[in-house]
């Protein structure tokens, strides 16, 4: 006779090249010299690696010691959900330029990053104008939808889904001048940030601290321009 581990198999396309080879098919005896064949519908099959509902029939005939015998199995190969790679954290000034920007580029289907759930009612833009993410220290939720290519909609499904991502603090960069001149002239130094949107300079607090020590012995430590030679 002929059994299996379970009358029904649930998988996921990719988890294996072939179905049917991890079906766990018995055969009692084992030493019997039938031959195990599958059947789906009429036609006898050798393999089966995409997603679909199968109901597989498990033969093996008649020989001149063994009688024939068969059981039936269904085989469910779900879609394969390509998973959706891309940055989780940006920086404040980011916009969602920079979010779909960072999304790898499947060789299976389409990635698109939308601002608000694609399945709900769109308000219209006229303008371009592409907002910031949100302030440092917040999260925004966004909708990634994956539509596969024609030639792997058998295999992978298409879906929408709500990822959070987090706006971090953004990176500013300080470039010093520090041509200090020379005793009696002394040139107070200056700085520039770079980084800062624009708009935005005066909520950035700069403050250049000198720090030193005199040819007398003075050690420096304020925020006044020196009047003292030294280092």
């Amino acid at each position: 006779s002929i059994t299996t581990d379970s009358n029904s198999y649930e998988f996921t396309y990719g988890d294996y090249d072939n179905f049917l080879s991890v079906l766990g098919t018995t055969l009692t005896p084992s030493n019997s010299d039938q031959t195990v064949k599958f059947y789906n519908g009429l036609e006898e099959v050798t393999s089966i690696s995409n997603a679909g509902v199968y109901t597989i029939v498990i033969k093996v005939e008649e020989t001149n010691h063994y009688k024939a015998s068969s059981t039936s199995v269904t085989i469910v190969v779900n879609k394969k959900e390509e998973a959706v790679e891309m940055d989780d954290e940006f920086e404040y000034g980011s916009t969602m330029d920079h979010v779909e920007d960072s999304v790898k580029v499947s060789e299976f289907g389409t990635f698109t990053i939308y601002e608000s759930d694609p399945n709900e009612p769109q308000m219209s833009l006229l303008s371009t104008y592409k907002p910031l993410l949100g302030n440092a220290d917040s999260t925004k939720n966004v909708w990634v939808s994956f539509v596969p290519y024609p030639q792997y909609e058998m295999n992978y499904k298409a879906y929408t889904k709500q990822i959070t991502i987090k706006i971090i603090k953004k990176n500013i960069t300080v470039n010093i001048n520090s041509d200090a001149g020379f005793y009696g002239n002394v040139t107070a130094a200056s700085a520039t940030l770079n980084g800062i949107l624009a708009g935005e300079e005066n909520d950035v607090k700069l403050t250049l601290t000198y720090t030193g020590t005199a040819n007398d012995g003075e050690v420096y430590n304020s925020i006044d321009t020196p009047t003292k030679a030294g280092t």
